[in-house]
């Protein structure tokens, strides 16, 4: 827990990773003291998103909320806040914004995903323009019959790395193929017993 606030802990603005004074010095109360720290802690972590729940927007909790607002808007964090489910009859408002909190996470769900395959994209095309320089090196070298041990190793696990994924990409190509064809099989299938359907009805 500690590695998410070791920043602040190093510069001395907090004691350790529990503490929510540099954000709220004077609390009161245990609950909203452990809603703040929840708002801190959720938006250092990479993988949560908040949810901010609360009965009545009087309650105790009330001058929490714009600053638990405040932390998760600096972190650029999926955020929704309901601070009046006892106060909503019909439930139909609740229910929407449930809804809409729900489709938020889905687009930051698919937005991750993206980011994450242009990631390994950009790593592997960073990889292998290494390898082609690295490689035109290894050559220049042999050409002047010079050798550097260091380079040969490297250019090798760099080769190693690069075959490595083309044999996975040739392996996943030929999945695919195999579950188009089992599909147009499938649907080849159904359209057989479909039209012998039709004859028999006729």
């Amino acid at each position: 827990m500690n590695e998410l606030f070791a920043e602040d802990i190093a510069k001395g603005i907090i004691d350790d990773g529990l503490d929510v004074s540099d954000v709220w010095p004077e609390n009161y109360s245990t609950n909203s003291v452990q809603k703040v720290w929840a708002a801190k802690y959720a938006a250092r972590h990479p993988n949560l998103a908040c949810l901010d729940l609360s009965s009545f927007k009087c309650g105790h909790d009330a001058p929490t909320y714009g600053l638990i607002d405040s932390i998760i808007a600096s972190a650029g964090k999926a955020y929704s806040a309901l601070h009046d489910i006892d106060a909503n009859k019909p439930s139909g408002s609740i229910k929407i914004r449930v809804k809409t909190y729900a489709y938020t996470l889905m687009l930051l769900k698919e937005k991750l995903e993206d980011q994450g395959v242009k990631k390994v994209e950009l790593d592997r095309a960073l990889t292998e323009k290494k390898l082609e320089l690295m490689a035109s090196l290894q050559q220049k070298l042999a050409s002047v019959g010079k050798i550097d041990d260091k380079l040969d190793r490297e250019v090798k696990a760099l080769v190693e790395q690069v075959s490595a994924w083309r044999e996975a990409d040739e392996a996943n190509q030929a999945q695919g193929e195999a579950r188009r064809g089992s599909q147009r099989d499938a649907d080849l299938g159904r359209n057989e017993a479909h039209e012998h359907d039709q004859r028999q009805d006729r």
